[in-house]
């Protein structure tokens, strides 16, 4: 979340070490894109791709775990003069699995998503519109 910007070209070298086992889980490097200031009332959840399954003569139900994928909603505080730049930035990304971050403070590290995201903009007032995001995670 912190890596300096004004050297675009750098090179980023990641080293793995230790006994056994090891890897990344998914690492993502890009130019971060600010929509504006998360409000308070972030909500996380997840959808879960196990499957339940229900005998139809007894009722009795068999469960078999998958794996499941984040969801976060939240509304963000956006500065009227930068509307036509986010609006056009998060049409462009659409389709595109992007990593957001509504804080980046260590202790919402766990509202952290990487996924595909679609917002709507209220105009609520002349000096301040919200944007609201909805993000689908991915697995």
């Amino acid at each position: 979340m912190d890596l300096p910007q004004q050297w675009p070209s750098a090179t980023i070298t990641v080293k793995l070490t230790g006994s056994g086992a090891i890897g990344i889980g998914m690492l993502v490097i890009g130019k971060p894109f600010e929509v504006g200031g998360a409000e308070w009332g972030v909500k996380a959840s997840i959808d879960d791709w196990s499957l339940k399954k229900r005998d139809e003569r007894f009722g009795t139900v068999e469960f078999v775990e998958g794996e499941y994928s984040k969801r976060l909603s939240l509304r963000t505080i956006l500065e009227p003069h930068r509307f036509n730049m986010v609006y056009r930035q998060l049409a462009q990304f659409r389709a595109t699995p992007c990593l957001y971050a509504p804080s980046a403070q260590q202790r919402f590290a766990g509202l952290i998503a990487f996924g595909i995201a679609s917002f709507d903009v209220d105009v609520a007032y002349p000096s301040v519109y919200y944007c609201s995001l909805e993000i689908e995670g991915l697995v």
